[in-house]
């Protein structure tokens, strides 16, 4: 599997791996933590929550965090971009 970028964006990667990975992870265990008062509280509720609830507010945030990545790390030009500005490295991972 490959990790297309465009060229210029590959300086943020790190960064952006820095700051957003510790907030997914504080996230997931935000909903560990809240799935166990749910599974207490409300039983019933609990397989909702677990298979419909947060897991669409994770990939609502990672999707948010993605996108404010992709946003940062355009170009800043004035206008439309160069023909090499978006030339795409790929990245294994």
């Amino acid at each position: 599997m490959l990790l297309i970028l465009p060229d210029k964006a590959l300086h943020f990667l790190p960064f952006s791996g820095l700051i957003d990975f510790p907030l997914v992870m504080v996230a997931n265990l935000t909903r560990i933590c809240a799935l166990y008062f749910i599974g207490s509280s409300a039983p019933r509720a609990f397989e909702f929550a677990h298979r419909e609830v947060f897991p669409l507010l994770l990939v609502l945030m990672a999707s948010a965090f993605f996108l404010a990545w992709a946003r940062s790390a355009r170009p800043r030009v004035a206008g439309r971009p160069g023909p090499g500005a978006w030339r795409a490295s790929a990245l294994p991972i």
